[in-house]
């Protein structure tokens, strides 16, 4: 018993044993924090430590809903529960622990009061400097599994502080089923790490029963011997973020759409273009025909060479008919796919366009470099562009249009330049060449969504770039990729 008791005093911990009724015994980390030489000067003075508990928020007081606070603490063993008591004009804060004992035949409670005074005063120093941020705080002990929600942390989810218990679980069944898994896994990620700094976008349900979208991010902190025991982070609120970026997804949906409309008329005009000398050929053809007939010049090898001569014409405007059908073939996947083939069946489209206005097209090319993209969406890109240089020429009314395609790999990465020479395009017009509805040219002749939806495409969808140069003598625009598209679920 005396060794029990040689132990009980060297616990530097304040530790005590009691019930409702007496305060049986106090260790000598209790009698020198209240400055008394032993349990029976304390019991003098008070029948209970809980008569010293200061009365704060978020803090034990001698009854809790009705309840005994040592019954109360005894009955909720999963939850954290801390005191606040002072000494000498300064307040101390403690974590509180109680365990039913049986002592000197009577039932009674082992308390033990850890001392978290710099954990607290840390933790009222970041909210009081995260008060001006609106961001809330979280503080995981992993070693206990008991968590600390800040006040702002509860109000973000509608809830006043004494609504919502400091407890991992309430945090874990707010978060949306879609994101649970991925916050759990970066959050084991962060620990197994243990210098990995956790970062996670996740939705959380509000008390009226919306999502809210939080950016939760928070640091590991390790013990002497290298062990992961505390997480500490932060919630922002981003719920108008994400509602914005939904505004201009849907904004940029519309878009895509009108420019697809206004490109089927553009391909209509196209397909005229191809479809000329075709048609013009096999009027020639059938003229001819008509006219032996009337002067009985008809002879069957003749007939037979005219009729193959249609055949070859009307096998050109079927082509013409695929190569616009496969453009406005939607892309479904990445796909691998020689340049030099993609390229042919823009040209395919195209072609025929820039043969009636005159334009030289210039291509200069690796015919081995293959790239594994959305094809269907580059075609629409390099369309955009050389229709883009094709209108610039006819404005500018240039003698010998021409326009360059030069396609060349730099390591992993693709390039395509497309110039022209027709002049450049004007300073005060290149900071919003690539801006939505801008156009340089009459209202009903342009929608100005080629090449933002040209940027759009390269961006987002490609994982690339695109810029616009003046070179000497025009414009010169350079679409960056990567020779390999990464998907989602694949590495480098």
């Amino acid at each position: 018993m005396q060794r029990l008791e040689l132990i009980f005093d060297a616990i530097p911990n304040i530790m005590l044993v009691a019930n409702r009724r007496k305060l049986f015994k106090a260790n000598r980390a209790m009698l020198d924090f209240f400055g008394v030489k032993n349990t029976e000067a304390f019991r003098a003075k008070h029948r209970c430590i809980c008569e010293l508990f200061l009365e704060e928020e978020g803090c034990v007081k001698d009854t809790i809903e009705g309840i005994y606070w040592l019954e109360y603490l005894a009955a909720h063993p999963q939850r954290s529960f801390k005191a606040a008591l002072e000494r000498k004009g300064k307040k101390y804060y403690f974590q509180l622990s109680v365990q039913d004992l049986h002592y000197e035949l009577d039932e009674a409670y082992l308390i033990l009061l850890n001392d978290i005074t710099e954990i607290e005063l840390q933790r009222e120093r970041l909210e009081f400097a995260l008060r001006g941020s609106s961001d809330g705080l979280w503080d995981w002990n992993l070693l206990t599994n008991e968590v600390y929600f800040s006040p702002r942390w509860k109000e973000m989810l509608g809830y006043k502080d004494d609504e919502l218990p400091c407890a991992l679980e309430q945090w874990e069944k707010r978060v949306h089923p879609d994101d649970l898994q991925n916050a759990l896994s970066d959050i084991n990620h962060a620990i197994e790490n243990k210098t990995f700094f956790y970062h996670n976008i996740h939705r959380l349900r509000h008390k009226e029963g919306h999502w809210v979208w939080i950016l939760d991010r928070g640091d590991t902190i390790v013990d002497k011997e290298g062990r992961a025991v505390r997480m500490l982070g932060f919630h922002t609120d981003i719920s108008d973020l994400k509602n914005y970026e939904a505004q201009m997804l849907e904004k940029e949906e519309i878009m895509l759409a009108q420019s697809r409309h206004a490109a089927m008329g553009e391909m209509i005009s196209m397909i005229a273009h191809q479809w000329r000398q075709p048609i013009s050929i096999i009027a020639m053809e059938a003229n001819t025909v008509l006219a032996d007939i009337e002067l009985g010049m008809l002879q069957e090898d003749a007939l037979k060479e005219t009729a193959e001569g249609i055949l070859k014409q009307t096998q050109e405007l079927s082509k013409t008919i695929d190569d616009f059908r496969n453009f406005f073939r939607p892309d479904k996947q990445a796909e691998s796919i020689r340049f030099e083939a993609l390229l042919d069946e823009t040209c395919g489209v195209i072609e025929g366009s820039l043969a009636y206005h005159k334009i030289d097209f210039i291509r200069e090319y690796d015919q081995e470099i293959e790239i594994f993209t959305y094809s269907r969406e580059l075609m629409q890109v390099l369309i955009n562009i050389i229709k883009n240089a094709q209108e610039a020429l006819v404005e500018q009314n240039i003698e010998a249009k021409k326009i360059t395609l030069r396609a060349y790999k730099e390591g992993e990465r693709f390039f395509i330049s497309i110039c022209d020479n027709a002049k450049g395009v004007k300073e005060a017009y290149k900071e919003k060449i690539f801006e939505p509805y801008f156009t340089t040219k009459k209202a009903r002749e342009g929608t100005g969504l080629g090449l933002y939806i040209s940027k759009i495409i390269v961006q987002k969808h490609l994982q690339g770039k695109i810029s616009l140069n003046n070179e000497k003598e025009g414009a010169c625009f350079i679409v960056e990729l990567p020779l390999v598209l990464q998907q989602e679920g694949t590495t480098e």
